[in-house]
């Protein structure tokens, strides 16, 4: 094989990916001589319940794992209610809310500022209040498309809606889909983080689409290993492909959970109650049957 078609031969200095068939045993040898920070898998898991919301989760999860948040947890709460303002419909609470949290972040954010004139009049006329729905886009849309012609193309199709009696069947029912308020609400959410210096989004699924993305280039150069099921993350499920239906070697009788950064706080598992079962695509799925 020629190099440039070659997997790296190291990784971490130690691990030589010109072995094409990775045993279970060798591969949680591997896993366990690399070096982890367990404060930063701390932080990696706080940081995505801070972000996505989860208040009583954050809180809980930083006493038991001693990890003090970046920022004061009780602001979740505001945010949170802020987002759900939006995906509800209710715009105008939202804007009164986030002025009373912060009363300058729409004067910073023109574009967010506008999305949110946008959506509210979406949900005007979704209500058929058509005469409100005029003076809306009059007195608050207008000014900003003759400000900013950018906006002129989304003013249009919002008040294309107008137009259409049936509006499930309009060409531009997508603004009334639910995406869209979840759209609007996301951008309002990201800010509101970018505003309180956190990031817009989690680390934590960056890294799960990492590690999928490294599973499959070491597929691609026919590397058998064990892998985490892409389908089961969060339960910590290995699976090993088989070759001609047979385990590699060293593998058919281990059990081994997958070392999931949301494991981290249950310390080392045992090799008691558990078994290999038949999974999908000649792979044979490595359990841990603890409760």
């Amino acid at each position: 094989m020629d190099d440039e078609d070659s997997p790296p031969s190291t990784y971490g200095g130690s691990v030589h990916w010109q072995e094409r068939n990775v045993d279970l045993a060798t591969w949680q040898a591997r896993l366990t001589a690399m070096p982890c920070d367990k404060l930063l898998m701390n932080r990696l898991v706080l940081d995505f319940l801070v972000i996505e919301g989860y208040k009583d989760a954050a809180e809980a999860f930083s006493r038991e794992a001693g990890v003090t948040p970046d920022v004061n947890l009780d602001s979740i709460s505001d945010r949170m209610a802020i987002r759900a303002s939006v995906q509800a419909g209710n715009i105008q609470a939202a804007v009164d809310r986030v002025n009373e949290l912060d009363p300058g972040l729409l004067g910073r954010n023109e574009h967010l500022a506008f999305h949110l004139l946008q959506q509210q009049l979406i949900e005007i006329i979704r209500d058929g209040r058509v005469e409100d729905a005029l003076l809306f886009a009059q007195q608050h849309l207008a000014p900003a498309g003759e400000s900013s012609p950018a906006y002129l193309e989304d003013i249009e199709r919002t008040m294309a809606l107008l137009a259409f009696k049936d509006l499930a069947s309009c060409p531009v029912a997508d603004l009334l889909d639910v995406a869209q308020r979840h759209k609007t609400a996301s951008e309002l959410n990201g800010a509101i983080l970018a505003s309180q210096s956190q990031q817009r989004e989690p680390k934590l699924p960056s890294v799960v689409r990492m590690l999928l993305w490294s599973q499959r280039q070491l597929a691609e150069k026919r590397v058998v290993f064990p892998r985490v099921s892409p389908d089961k993350i969060a339960s910590g499920f290995l699976e090993v492909p088989m070759t001609n239906g047979v385990l590699p070697p060293g593998s058919s009788d281990l059990i081994l959970p997958a070392p999931a950064v949301l494991q981290n706080q249950r310390g080392a598992t045992g090799r008691a109650g558990g078994g290999a079962t038949a999974g999908p695509h000649g792979l044979v799925r490595m359990s841990n049957n603890e409760d």
